[in-house]
């Protein structure tokens, strides 16, 4: 965009004229403020179509000095529009983000109480869509050619870490009697009472230990 401002010191004259048009075509001016014009009110139409700008605004002199004008083209008009339309499309991205992110977060939470996976699949979708959006709008912004439209890197990164979270989650444990418990505190007596017989046993002979480094596979230990 480019913007002058100038002290015209009076634009009554065909010479003053001249030197603005030239100014005007050489900068290519979206918008040209003008100081101390010196005109009476009514011109602002007349010099703004002289000068090829669609739009403007005067303050007629005091006397016979002062006078303001400003004078802008049509697409200074689309630049600040599609700045407002900016703030209000994209302004609430990163909040309806944060709450679809937050809604995640929640049902994966209560997984084990309840059967969420439709709504949660529903959930990841539209959160995907909202970054890809949020990942396209500043690919427009700031013109990086390296960051494709279709490298989804979000969604990526949401399917790692619910992998991530399924390979770190107990689901079960096997008791004594080598029966699978599911249940969560069933599983915290089975850790207790295997940590407390560990702990509390008499020191084992040379055989059991050979025995237990045996049965680990795939690395084999025999006895020398």
């Amino acid at each position: 965009m480019a913007i002058v401002s100038w002290n015209v010191r009076g634009l009554n004259g065909e010479e003053a004229m001249r030197q603005v048009k030239l100014l005007v075509k050489y900068h290519k001016l979206d918008l040209l403020f003008l100081m101390e014009t010196k005109l009476t009110e009514g011109k602002v139409n007349t010099i703004g179509n002289r000068l090829g700008f669609e739009h403007g605004f005067e303050v007629p002199r005091v006397g016979l000095g002062g006078g303001l004008m400003i004078l802008w083209k049509d697409k200074l008009e689309c630049s600040i529009s599609l700045a407002a339309w900016n703030q209000s499309k994209f302004g609430s991205l990163a909040r309806e983000i944060k709450e679809t992110h937050q809604q995640v977060i929640f049902l994966h939470n209560i997984q084990d109480q309840i059967d969420t996976n439709s709504e949660l699949k529903v959930k990841e979708h539209k959160l995907n869509e909202l970054l890809y959006k949020e990942e396209v709008f500043w690919k427009q912004r700031s013109r990086i050619l390296w960051l494709e439209a279709g490298d989804r890197n979000t969604k990526f990164f949401h399917q790692r870490a619910k992998k991530r979270n399924k390979i770190n989650a107990i689901k079960g444990l096997l008791n004594e009697e080598n029966e699978w418990c599911p249940n969560e505190t069933k599983c915290s007596e089975i850790v207790q009472r295997f940590y407390q017989k560990l702990f509390t046993s008499n020191f084992p002979t040379v055989e059991k230990i050979e025995e237990c480094l045996i049965a680990v596979q795939p690395t084999r230990v025999f006895p020398p």
